[in-house]
């Protein structure tokens, strides 16, 4: 049986160590798939906070009918969805986090100033081009290629067909390449 099943299984019958384990086990990787969901450090510590309070409060609700991984990102990515439209509709929000967005790249202090700067700029437009993908390409790119799910966990999670999943997939690829 898969370790996660095992661990939620304890955790409903009183183990809260065994959510301890959960958390640690899966909290970077969440927290880095909400990230490039909304671009923005708080409000993506904040929504992996409130996904794994989700789990806390839905435990028992769980039906094992997916992995706890599949089930755990489908609740990341509703959140995050709804997190997205609540901004959308916020006339306070500005550019800013936009631009926290495109700022935020990892380079290496060992590269040279020219190529850094290269490089962070060519992260800045692909997250750009990313990020103005139409919301399913998006999530399904990052899904496969971040999450390396497979188009049968992406269906289950985003609860499309699969071959809405590799159209989408597609898609996105096609339109990352048409921008270039």
């Amino acid at each position: 049986m898969d370790l996660d099943i095992v661990l939620l299984k304890s955790y409903i019958d009183g183990d809260e160590g065994a959510f301890t384990e959960l958390f640690g086990r899966h909290k970077e990787a969440l927290y880095c798939f909400i990230y490039r969901m909304v671009g923005n450090v708080d409000d993506a510590m904040e929504l992996t906070q409130k996904t794994f309070v989700k789990v806390f409060q839905e435990a028992e609700g769980f039906e094992g009918r997916s992995k706890f991984r599949t089930w755990l990102f489908k609740i990341a990515v509703n959140l995050s969805k709804n997190h997205r439209r609540s901004l959308a509709r916020d006339p306070a929000f500005s550019s800013a986090s936009k631009e926290e967005f495109l700022e935020a790249t990892s380079v290496s202090p060992l590269q040279g100033v020219a190529e850094a700067v290269a490089e962070g700029e060519e992260a800045a437009v692909l997250r750009e081009c990313v990020d103005a993908l139409p919301s399913a390409q998006r999530e399904t790119l990052m899904l496969r290629i971040y999450e390396d799910l497979t188009y049968v966990e992406i269906a289950e999670l985003l609860g499309r067909s699969v071959g809405t999943v590799k159209a989408n997939y597609h898609h996105a690829i096609k339109n990352l390449k048409d921008k270039n």
